[in-house]
C-alpha cells in the first residue's frame, strides 16, 4: 500500500516538475538529490524542536498523516488530517501557501519524511517530525510541567478526549516503539532500476520537447519583441509590433497569449493608434491592473467618457494604487463633472467632484463648497446663462448659496463674489470697485488665518487682476474723454498691477494691461518704449493676442527703419537737390549749409541749370511737397529727441498747409482760366452763339 502511494506521489511530483519552465526542469534532479540528502540535516525535527515551534505565536501549518481513528483521539491544535493519497490529489496542495512553514507528523512511521521530501521538491517549506504525534504531546506536557510560569499548558497545544492519556503514556518493555528501526526490505533487482531509468529518460525527453522546447520556439517572436521594447527606443516600435502580431498566430499558451496582446496594445498606444490598441485589449479579456490602467488611459485619449466611467466605477480601488491611476481617474471624473454642469445636472456634477476630492488630486479644479448644492447650481447658471435677461437666475442661486453658507456657519465669501460677478455682467460700466476692494482684503485675511494657505489664496490672483480691470470702468465714469490719463490715476493702476504680479508672477496679464495703457497714453517716447517692453514681457509669459503680436511686429519694423533714418534722408536730399522744380537759389543755399557738416562733405555738386528743361507746373510742385512730407514723416517716426521731432512736425504742418493752399489756388486758377476761355470764345464767335441759341 505504501509503495503504491509513494508511486502516485512521485508521479504527481514528476508531472508538476514537467509543467515548469526549462530552467526549473534542468535543476529538478539536483534539487531532488539535495532535498533527499538534507532530510537528515535540518528538515527532520525532534519532538523537542517541534514542541518549541508549536509554542511560538506564529505557528506553522500542521498536516497529520495518521488514520482518522487515531486523529479523533488526540491531535495538535489547528492540524489538518490528510493521508498520502489525499495529499497528492489534484487541487489539494494549492490550499497551502508556499511561503509559510508546514509541519508533517505521523504515527511514528516514515510517512512524514517521505511526504516532506516530495513537498520540498515541489517548492513548499516542509519539516517532518520523527517519533510520532504522541512523542510531541509528551514533550509539550513535560515542558508545561517544568515551566508553569510560561502561561502555556498542554490544552493550549493539544486537543482531543485522550489528550491526558497520550501525555502520560509510557511504552512497556515488550512494546515495539513505532519510531524503532524497521527491518530492511529485500534488495530490489538492478534490472528494475534500469527499466525505470529508461522510462524516465524517454518521458523526460518527451516532456522536454512538448512542454519546453516547442513552447520556447513558439514564444521566440514574443521574447524578441520584449527585448526590443526593453531598449526604450521609439524606432523599434514598428518592428516590435510586427513580432507581436507574429506571436499571436504562433499558438502560444493562454497566459503567454494574454501577455502578447497586452504588449501589442501598449505598442499601438505608443504609436498613437489608440482605437486599435483598445480593440486589442478588449480581445485579450485581461483583468490585470496593468491592462485596466492602459485601457482607462486609452479611453481618456479617445474621449470615450462613458466607457471610462464604467472602468472607474468598477476598478477605482485597484487603479488608485498603480502608477498615476489616481490622476487618470481624476481626469475622468472632472470631465464627467464638466459635462454634467453643462447639462445642468448638478447632482451628478457633485458626485463626480466628490470622487475627485476623495482621490486627493487636482484640488484647484474642485469647487471648495461642494457640500452646498446651491453654490454649484449658481456657478452653473452663471456660466450657462449668457443672456442678460437670464442673469437673474444666477443671482437668485448665489443669494440662496449665501443664505445657506451663513446658516451652516461656513464662509460666505465665495457666494458674495458670485453676486459681484452677476452685477459685473449685468452692467455695461459696472461700479463695484469698493466691493472688490473689500472682498480682496477679506481673501487676504482668510489666507493668513487658514491652516491651508493655498485653499484661501487660490482666489487671490483672479481677484487682484479683476480689481485692476475694475479701475478702467471707474475711469470711464469719472474722466473726460480725450484728455489723457492723469499721473495719479496711472500710479493707482500701477499699485493694483504690482499686487497682481505678486500673486501671479508667471502670468502675463498684468504686464499686458499696464503695457497697453502706457502705450496708448504715453507722454513721451521713453514712456512708449517702456510700454513696449511691458508688452514683450507679457508675450514671454504666454500672452498670444493677435493684436498685441501685430503691434510688436510693427514696433520691430519701426526700430529697423530708425536704424536707416540717415540713409533715407540722404536719398531724399539728393532727389531734392536734383529736382528742377525747386528754385535753384534755394537748392544752392541748402547745399552750402549742409557742406559745413562732416557727414555731408562728400555730397555731390549741384547739377548745372538746364534752360531748355520744362518748367514744372503747380501740380508738380504740390506733388513734390506731398512726397517730401510723407518721407519726412517716415524718417522721423520714433525719433527719440522730442524737441527736434516737434520742430520737424511743426515744419511739416506748415508745409502741409502751404500745399493745401496751393492746391486750392491751382483749382481756383483753373476754374478762372476755363471761364475766361469760354467767355472769350463766345465773344469772338457771336454768329454761332446766336444760331445755337435759336
Amino acid at each position: 500500500m505504501r509503495g503504491s502511494i509513494l508511486a502516485i506521489a512521485v508521479g504527481v511530483c514528476c508531472a508538476a516538475v514537467a509543467a515548469q519552465d526549462a530552467g526549473v526542469l534542468r535543476q529538478s534532479a539536483s534539487e531532488y538529490a539535495q532535498s533527499r540528502q538534507a532530510a537528515g540535516k535540518g528538515f527532520i525535527l525532534t519532538p523537542e524542536q517541534a514542541a518549541e515551534q508549536l509554542r511560538k505565536p506564529a505557528r506553522p501549518t500542521i498536516l497529520d498523516l495518521r488514520p482518522a481513528g487515531e486523529f479523533a483521539k488526540f491531535r495538535l491544535k489547528g492540524s489538518q488530517r490528510l493521508s498520502l493519497d489525499e495529499m497528492f490529489a489534484p487541487g489539494t496542495l494549492q490550499r497551502f501557501p508556499r511561503n509559510r512553514p508546514i509541519l508533517v507528523v505521523d504515527d511514528g512511521s516514515y510517512e512524514a519524511v517521505e511526504a516532506m521530501v516530495l513537498l520540498r521538491l515541489l517548492g513548499w517549506q516542509v519539516f517532518a517530525v520523527k517519533g510520532g504525534v504522541e512523542s510531541v504531546v509528551q514533550q509539550v506536557a513535560a515542558a508545561a510541567h517544568n515551566a508553569p510560569a510560561s502561561g502555556q499548558g498542554l490544552t493550549d497545544v493539544v486537543e482531543g478526549p485522550q489528550t491526558d492519556a497520550a501525555a502520560n503514556h509510557s511504552p512497556s518493555p515488550g512494546d515495539s516503539p513505532k519510531g524503532a528501526e524497521v527491518p530492511k526490505p529485500p534488495p530490489v533487482p538492478l534490472w528494475v532500476f534500469a527499466v525505470i531509468g529508461g522510462l524516465i529518460l524517454v518521458i523526460s525527453g518527451g516532456v522536454l520537447w512538448f512542454l519546453v522546447l516547442q513552447p520556447r520556439r513558439k514564444a521566440r517572436p514574443l521574447l524578441d519583441a520584449v527585448k526590443l521594447l526593453a531598449g526604450g527606443g521609439d524606432a523599434a516600435l514598428a518592428k516590435a509590433e510586427a513580432l507581436l502580431n507574429q506571436a499571436l498566430n504562433a499558438g502560444l499558451k493562454p497566459e503567454y497569449l494574454t501577455e502578447t496582446r497586452f504588449l501589442l496594445a501598449y505598442v499601438k498606444a505608443r504609436l498613437g493608434r489608440y482605437a486599435d490598441a483598445l480593440l486589442v485589449l478588449k480581445d485579450s479579456e485581461d483583468t490585470s491592473v496593468e491592462a485596466l490602467y492602459l485601457q482607462l488611459w486609452l479611453t481618456v485619449k479617445e474621449k470615450r467618457w462613458d466607457e471610462a466611467e464604467r472602468i472607474c466605477f468598477e476598478h477605482t480601488p485597484r487603479l488608485a494604487g498603480f502608477l498615476k491611476g489616481k490622476q487618470v481617474v481624476g481626469i475622468v471624473y472632472l470631465e464627467l463633472a464638466r459635462q454634467a454642469m453643462s447639462r445642468d445636472q448638478c447632482e451628478r456634477a457633485l458626485h463626480c467632484f466628490k470622487k475627485v476630492k476623495e482621490l486627493g488630486v487636482f484640488p484647484d479644479q474642485v469647487p471648495e463648497q461642494l457640500a452646498d448644492l446651491e453654490m454649484v447650481l449658481a456657478m452653473s447658471a452663471l456660466f450657462e446663462d449668457k443672456e442678460k435677461e437670464k442673469a437673474h437666475v444666477a443671482r437668485e442661486r448665489f443669494e440662496a448659496a449665501h443664505k445657506s453658507a451663513e446658516a451652516s456657519g461656513q464662509s460666505s465669501l465665495l457666494p458674495r463674489i458670485g453676486l459681484l460677478l452677476c452685477e459685473w455682467r449685468q452692467q455695461d460700466r459696472p461700479d463695484i470697485d469698493s466691493q472688490l476692494a473689500a472682498a480682496l482684503n477679506e481673501v487676504k485675511v482668510e489666507a493668513a488665518k487658514s491652516k491651508d494657505p493655498s485653499e484661501a489664496s487660490g482666489m487671490l490672483p483672479a481677484i487682484t487682476l479683476w480689481y485692476a480691470v475694475s479701475l478702467f470702468y471707474n475711469w470711464f465714469r469719472r474722466l473726460p474723454e480725450k484728455k489723457g490719463l492723469p499721473v495719479k490715476e496711472r500710479e493707482a493702476l500701477q499699485r493694483r498691477l504690482d499686487t497682481a504680479r505678486e500673486t501671479m508672477p508667471k502670468d502675463g496679464d498684468p504686464y499686458l494691461l499696464g503695457g497697453l495703457v502706457d502705450y496708448y497714453c504715453a507722454r513721451d517716447e521713453r514712456q512708449r518704449q517702456a510700454a513696449v517692453g511691458s508688452l514683450r514681457k507679457a508675450v514671454e509669459l504666454g500672452v498670444t493676442l493677435p493684436e498685441v503680436l501685430y503691434l510688436l511686429q510693427c514696433e520691430d519694423r519701426l526700430a529697423e527703419l530708425s536704424k536707416h533714418r540717415f540713409d533715407g534722408y540722404l536719398a531724399l536730399l539728393r532727389g531734392y537737390l536734383a529736382d528742377s522744380s525747386v528754385p535753384l537759389d534755394l537748392r544752392k543755399e541748402l547745399h552750402e549749409h549742409l557742406l559745413k557738416f562732416e557727414r555731408f562733405k562728400r555730397l555731390e555738386d549741384l547739377p548745372a541749370e538746364d534752360e531748355s528743361a520744362i518748367v514744372p507746373s503747380l501740380h508738380d510742385v504740390a506733388a513734390s511737397c506731398e512726397l517730401i512730407e510723407e518721407r519726412m514723416k517716415r524718417i522721423f517716426r520714433g525719433y527719440n529727441d522730442d524737441k527736434k521731432r516737434n520742430t520737424v512736425e511743426d515744419l511739416l504742418g506748415g508745409l502741409r498747409k502751404s500745399r493745401e493752399d496751393l492746391n486750392r489756388t491751382v483749382g481756383e486758377l483753373g476754374k478762372t482760366e476755363q471761364k475766361l476761355m469760354r467767355v472769350a470764345g463766345e465773344a469772338l464767335l457771336p454768329e454761332e452763339a446766336e444760331a445755337e441759341a435759336v
